[in-house]
C-alpha cells in the first residue's frame, strides 16, 4: 500500500491523498436526461430517522472530515498512476461544488493504491448500480493507515456505474467524476435521488425525508429555503422535491439545489465538528 500527498491552492497540506453487506445503497442516476424507474425488487432502505450523522458514531476532535479513496481494477506503476490522477480529478471537481468549495478547509483527502479485489460487481437487473465489499474497502484503509469518515472507491472501469451507500463507488468513464459527485451526496449528505426511481407511490406523512418532501407543499421544515420551487417527482413520483433540476436530479445539472446544500452543510458540521 502506498500514499500519496498533495496541497491544496489555499496551501493546506493534506494526507495522501461491495454486492455490500449493507443494502443501505442507492444506484447511479440514469445517464440520460430524463426520469426512469427501478425495478420493483431494487432497495433502498436509507435511514430516514434525521438527516445528520449520528455523533456517537464520528470522531469530531481533529475537526475535518478525512475522505478517502480506494483503488480497484489498477495494477502496476501506470495503472496507480492513472488511479492517483483520477483521485485528484474527482477531489478537485468536488471543490467546485457548494458547499464544498467555501468548506474546503474541513477536508482531508487520502487515497489508498489497493491491488486487492474489492469483491465489486454490476447487478444483473440494473448493470449502472456498481456495489463493493463495504468490510474489504474499510480494511484497505485501514491496513494502509489512512483515517477515514467516508470511503470513495474509484473502479476502474470505462462503462458507467456507481453506488451510494455506507460508501461510494464510481468509475473512472467520462462522466465519472459527476457520478462522484452525485454517490457522495448519497453516502455524506444521505440525499435522496430526486428523480422517479421507483414504480408506484411513497408514503405520505407530511415530513421531509431528506431533500424530498412526502407531503403537500410547503414544508414548514424548508421555511426560509431561498428559491423553493416544488415540482413532483423525489424518489417516489408522489413526493416533491424542491428545485427543477439538480445533480441529484440528473448529472445535466452541475448544482446541488439550496435544501441539498442545506443538508450537506450539517453533515460537513457533524463530521468535522466545527
Amino acid at each position: 500500500m502506498a500514499l500519496f500527498q498533495l496541497l491544496l491552492a489555499f496551501g493546506l497540506g493534506l494526507a495522501p491523498f461491495q454486492a455490500p453487506k449493507s443494502r443501505h445503497v442507492v444506484h447511479a442516476p440514469p445517464p440520460e436526461l430524463g426520469v426512469q424507474s427501478a425495478p420493483s425488487d431494487f432497495v433502498d432502505d436509507f435511514d430516514d430517522s434525521g438527516d445528520e450523522p449520528s455523533l456517537g458514531t464520528i470522531d469530531v476532535s481533529k475537526g475535518y472530515v478525512d475522505v478517502t479513496f480506494v483503488a480497484e481494477g489498477y495494477a502496476g506503476t501506470k495503472g496507480m498512476a492513472q488511479f492517483l490522477s483520477d483521485a485528484k480529478t474527482y477531489r478537485e471537481y468536488l471543490l467546485t461544488y457548494e458547499p464544498f468549495r467555501s468548506n474546503a478547509n474541513a477536508f482531508r483527502f487520502h487515497a489508498v493504491e489497493n491491488e486487492e479485489s474489492l469483491g465489486c460487481g454490476r447487478a444483473a437487473s440494473i448493470p449502472r448500480l456498481i456495489t463493493c465489499d463495504v468490510s474489504k474497502a474499510k480494511r484497505a484503509a485501514k491496513k494502509a493507515g489512512v483515517p477515514f469518515d467516508k470511503i470513495v472507491v474509484i473502479v476502474n472501469d470505462a462503462d458507467y456505474g456507481g453506488s451510494g451507500g455506507e460508501i461510494s463507488v464510481t468509475y473512472n468513464g467520462r462522466r465519472g467524476d459527476r457520478v462522484f459527485v452525485h454517490e457522495f451526496g448519497h453516502s455524506f449528505g444521505r440525499l435522496k435521488d430526486e428523480y422517479v426511481a421507483y414504480d408506484g407511490d411513497g408514503e405520505i406523512d407530511g415530513k421531509p425525508h431528506a431533500n424530498c418532501f412526502a407531503g403537500k407543499p410547503p414544508a414548514s421544515e424548508w421555511d426560509g429555503t431561498r428559491e423553493a420551487d416544488y415540482r413532483l417527482g423525489c424518489t417516489y413520483r408522489n413526493w416533491y422535491r424542491s428545485s427543477p433540476g439538480s445533480l441529484m436530479l440528473t448529472l445535466d445539472e452541475t448544482y446541488f439545489n439550496e435544501v441539498s446544500k442545506q443538508l450537506l452543510k450539517r453533515a460537513i458540521d457533524a463530521y468535522s465538528g466545527r
